[in-house]
């Protein structure tokens, strides 16, 4: 497992241990819904803000977004690409895979010297509830001036 994914993949096997699931056919929306309501346990959402929080004090002063993305969608999904309009990717690189029920986390910085905020998205894929191919886009706006502008994220 890479050092900026966190917590134990949700899969069949998660489920088949649960009395719930016992005999069972387990589908992809069973596995999206035990990890939805599993994204907190073992403290792995903690881990993986615990790790941007120590990114960004050893990055330093100055604009820096601590991006944290869950995976419930009861499969693993794949980076496919990123797009910085302000700033860059941190000291870690984007997480290439997040499981279900795996927390990702990344810090992306503003440029150094230049007085930019950060700005940017990264693009993962996976499947759907219908087994399609399906892109979910996580993007985030972080103003160097917030006088004129506050953050967002969508």
């Amino acid at each position: 497992m890479a050092d900026n994914v966190f917590g134990n993949p949700i899969t069949n096997s998660t489920l088949q241990a649960m009395p719930e699931y016992e005999g069972k056919t387990i589908t992809r929306r069973d596995r999206a819904y035990v990890a939805f309501n599993m994204k907190n346990a073992q403290n792995k959402d903690r881990s993986a803000r615990d790790h941007v929080e120590k990114l960004r004090e050893e990055w330093g002063h100055g604009v820096a977004t601590l991006c944290l993305i869950y995976n419930a969608t009861g499969d693993t999904i794949t980076f496919v690409c990123e797009h910085s309009w302000h700033g860059h990717i941190g000291s870690g690189p984007y997480p290439s895979e997040i499981a279900n029920g795996q927390w990702g986390a990344f810090l992306h910085v503003k440029t150094a010297v230049v007085p930019s905020g950060s700005a940017g998205a990264c693009v993962y894929r996976g499947l759907n509830n219908y087994g399609e191919v399906c892109d979910w886009m996580v993007a985030w706006s972080n103003p160097y001036y917030r006088l004129f502008a506050d953050n967002t994220v969508s």
